[in-house]
């Protein structure tokens, strides 16, 4: 019975707070891929891969979510780059 309990409370909480924060920042890496941050993307794409490997009972999946996680790491270190000036 404790089992269950706590399975539905990791469910739960996986529901409240992967699936809105995953949605947010893809939301906020393509809309910064269409205002000219094109490197942003990879971002996104670390997002969706890393939980496709989540959900996935391969063993392949272990290798996927490392090389997600890591694009996603390098998404935001291109993310701190300064905006190019207009004016130059």
């Amino acid at each position: 019975m404790v089992a269950g309990g706590q399975q539905s409370v990791v469910i739960s909480s996986w529901i409240l707070l992967i699936i809105p924060g995953a949605f947010i920042t893809i939301a906020g890496s393509i809309s910064s891929f269409f205002l000219g941050r094109r490197r942003n993307v990879l971002i996104a794409i670390g997002i969706l891969g890393s939980v496709i490997a989540e959900q996935s009972p391969l063993l392949f999946a272990l290798g996927l979510d490392t090389i997600c996680e890591t694009l996603i790491g390098v998404g935001f270190l291109f993310a701190m780059e300064p905006l190019p000036s207009e004016g130059g």
